[in-house]
């Protein structure tokens, strides 16, 4: 059993807020930058909420990889 020193970085939660990889979890709005104004600020929202309901569960996959491979 040797110490773990893991660094992972997510830039999803950084516009554009996600990427063809990321599923809808919470809402499926896609806000292209060239629509970015304060009519789109709830959809921009939904996106920014999605995206974070992704990482959220992707650091819970990676944090159960590294318990189960411990």
């Amino acid at each position: 059993r040797r110490p773990l020193f893991l660094t992972v970085n997510f830039q999803d939660t950084h516009f554009p807020y996600g990427h063809d990889g990321v599923p809808a979890i919470v809402s499926d709005v896609r806000v292209p930058a060239g629509q970015i104004r304060e009519a789109r600020a709830a959809d921009l929202r939904r996106m920014y909420l999605n995206t974070v309901a992704y990482v959220d569960r992707t650091i819970g996959e990676v944090r159960a990889a590294v318990q189960e491979s411990a």
